[in-house]
């Protein structure tokens, strides 16, 4: 059973602990989810199908299946059954899931790397328009806030992000890249970071970010769209 989770183990976002592989989805479904400061609350982890349900008609979808270990095949299929195929965005990151997807549905909305976008658009509708995602880090003098800097995310090439937009994808930066104390992304994204994103990377068409009404007027600003985490 597909569930929905960031991380393979439950431990950070749970008030459980293991791998949820290695469980069975009563086990699952006893225990409860953590807010961003680390919090046990009320709420519990969804199934993909609940998820799904809930979501249906009402908001677009990030399914990051990247190094997780669903079944790309399943997430395609179940999103498809559901008549959600133009409502979910699947992310794949290397080219074996590429194909994978699209052998599964070749209408299914995969998105990947910048450096996978040669790929989105040879082995995609050739009249479709896909998303590629670039890396980005905060060096703003406020950046760390709330908390501090995942030094971990190496910046994209700007060369490589122009590329990707070259080839005809829309362009995304992913700027949640400060953690606070639990581990957590805390809401600290500024507009000097907006700015400091345009100026390397001009091709950016979109960020992804947890961020403030103050941002997003900020993001108008430069006509530009925000996919908000």
């Amino acid at each position: 059973v597909l569930v929905v989770s960031h991380d393979a183990s439950l431990s950070r976002e749970t008030n459980g602990s293991g791998k949820i592989s290695n469980k069975t989805l009563s086990q699952i479904k006893k225990l409860y989810l953590k807010d961003r400061n680390g919090n046990v609350t009320t709420e519990k982890m969804l199934t993909f199908d609940e998820f799904l349900d809930a979501c249906k008609g009402r908001i677009y979808i990030n399914v990051d299946i990247g190094d997780r270990n669903a079944d790309v095949v399943q997430v395609v299929n179940e999103v498809e059954k559901k008549g959600m195929t133009g409502q979910v965005l699947i992310f794949l990151n290397n080219k074996d899931k590429i194909l994978t997807a699209f052998k599964a549905n070749p209408y299914c909305n995969a998105y990947s790397n910048n450096w996978r976008a040669a790929d989105l658009v040879q082995y995609g509708i050739p009249e479709y328009t896909y998303f590629t995602q670039c890396t980005w880090n905060p060096t703003t003098a406020d950046s760390s806030r709330n908390g501090k800097v995942d030094s971990s995310k190496t910046p994209t090439d700007p060369a490589n992000v122009a590329k990707a937009h070259e080839l005809g994808t829309i362009v995304t930066v992913n700027a949640i890249y400060t953690t606070n104390t639990s581990g957590f992304y805390p809401r600290n994204f500024t507009t000097a970071q907006v700015r400091e994103i345009f100026n390397t990377y001009p091709s950016t068409q979109c960020i992804h970010s947890d961020t403030s009404a103050e941002v997003r007027r900020e993001l108008k600003n430069f006509g530009r769209t925000l996919l908000n985490d």
